[in-house]
């Protein structure tokens, strides 16, 4: 029980917490502290229910969940969901890898050969940062093209050691600063920010804490992973995860907000001076982290549109097996034809000739040129955004406000809610049935508040950072 909480554990945390300091200065110490235990406690509820889901009807996965409950719609739903929202994540990621590694470029490799005073401080232009960011996402393409990232599979807890530590060194920091101003009565720190009572804050805060827990996509797999998967011991494992990570986010968003208080940036550690030693290993570590993740978003990204077209177009959204032959047949032009190959009991292979007859290797082709081109149409798409983004922030806020409600609280209460009602005759008494349809409601509304709120602040109200 112990390695499957850790791994949750790992899993749930990620890049959106360098953007939690920034919910603290918007909504103040109190109302943050009061949206992180609300969040704790309704995803921790939330990922009760959605593996109940999957005991009650065998699922194997978040989509299955879905499809078992609202049937084949929703399982199509859910492959554009999980692409959007990796789109989202995506940009975010090359947004924090330009923030974090063109200060280190340009320390390492453009400082010692220029005349300029800057770059060897941590300062850059914008310029500087998109140039490197595109360097680095052409560096990564061997690795954004696999099919397969077994090799990463121990990212996310190097990713883990590195905000432990990044997080010791911000509490760290904070405390000798708070030590610092109290010795110097001669400049006054900046007044903490205990509330706000700006709707606009409170709203553009609330996704980014929400953002911080949000897993639903992995706990089913968790839950799998189990030898004895009983309702105690899961419970066990969600509650040991949530709680373990709301202590570790809690006092990374706190330590940061204490630190910069009201010059607060989108990403905390902007804040900090580059050559600050303590925090240099924990940024060196995330960005790695960082960069290493990217391939890791990719993969499944790809596959969640290449699932949403061959189901799309094949009218076949109901099953759950893969048929190749039946994918590549989605991308051939009408009237056209490919070359089948069948293997008949001896072992020797049969061309099927019905129809135009073209290259043996035409499929193989094709199907490489729609994994490149699916490929470099998703990496140029999330770069665009990258830059034309005004900083992490924002991209969290809208990724949290929209996509990050419905994954993580309206469609596990939803589907709940339908197997519940459908297969058990009292299922409208029971507590957790009743408190779902709550959870639902609220995050409904909370949903469409937050989402106007930060569109809003985003696009027409000057930025959200």
């Amino acid at each position: 029980l112990v390695v499957a909480t850790f791994n949750l554990v790992a899993t749930i945390i990620g890049g959106s917490v360098f953007s939690l300091p920034l919910g603290f200065e918007k909504a103040g110490i109190v109302p943050a502290t009061g949206m992180m235990i609300l969040a704790a406690v309704i995803t921790d509820f939330s990922l009760y229910i959605l593996c109940s889901c999957a005991r009650r009807t065998g699922a194997g996965s978040f989509g299955e969940v879905g499809l078992h409950s609202f049937g084949p719609q929703l399982f199509l739903f859910t492959s554009l969901l999980l692409f959007v929202f990796l789109l989202f994540v995506l940009v975010a990621y090359m947004v924090l890898v330009r923030d974090i590694w063109t200060p280190i470029v340009n320390a390492l490799f453009v400082a010692p050969f220029s005349s300029s005073p800057s770059g060897g401080d941590g300062t850059y232009s914008l310029l500087q940062g998109n140039i490197t960011l595109l360097v680095i996402v052409a560096s990564l393409s061997p690795f954004l093209l696999r099919k397969e990232l077994h090799a990463l599979r121990y990212n996310c807890y190097v990713g883990f050691a590195s905000i432990t530590v990044l997080c010791i060194a911000i509490i760290y920091r904070a405390w000798e600063k708070a030590c610092l101003d109290d010795d110097d009565n001669s400049a006054p720190a900046a007044a903490l920010k205990w509330y706000s009572t700006s709707l606009d804050d409170l709203s553009y805060a609330f996704p980014l804490i929400t953002l911080n827990f949000l897993c639903s996509f992995n706990i089913i797999g968790v839950q799998a992973s189990l030898i004895n998967p009983t309702r105690r011991r899961v419970r066990y494992v969600i509650d040991g995860a949530v709680g373990a990570s709301f202590l570790l986010t809690y006092a990374f968003g706190l330590a940061g907000y204490l630190y910069a208080r009201g010059g607060t940036e989108g990403n905390i550690l902007l804040n900090f001076d580059f050559g600050d030693k303590l925090i240099l290993l924990g940024r060196a570590g995330s960005g790695l982290t960082i960069v290493c993740a990217m391939p890791m978003m990719t993969l499944p990204c790809r596959e969640a549109i290449l699932e949403f077209v061959r189901r799309a177009r094949s009218g076949n959204m109901g099953g759950l097996e893969k048929n190749e032959e039946e994918e590549m047949a989605l991308f051939v032009p009408d009237g056209a034809s490919y070359h089948a190959v069948e293997t008949t009991n001896d072992g020797s292979s049969e061309t099927d000739t019905s129809g135009n007859i073209n290259d043996p290797n035409s499929s193989s082709t094709r199907s490489q040129l729609i994994h490149v081109g699916t490929t470099f149409a998703i990496i140029s798409t999330c770069y665009l955004g990258a830059v034309a983004a005004p900083g992490v922030a924002t991209v969290w806020s809208l990724c949290g406000s929209s996509m990050a409600f419905i994954i993580g609280f309206i469609f596990p209460t939803a589907c709940y809610i339908k197997i519940r009602t459908t297969h058990c005759v009292q299922g409208h008494a029971n507590v957790r049935v009743v408190c779902a349809w709550l959870l639902c409601v609220v995050a409904t509304v909370g949903a469409v508040i937050c989402t106007v709120q930060t569109v809003w602040r985003t696009f027409f109200a000057g930025g959200g950072e």
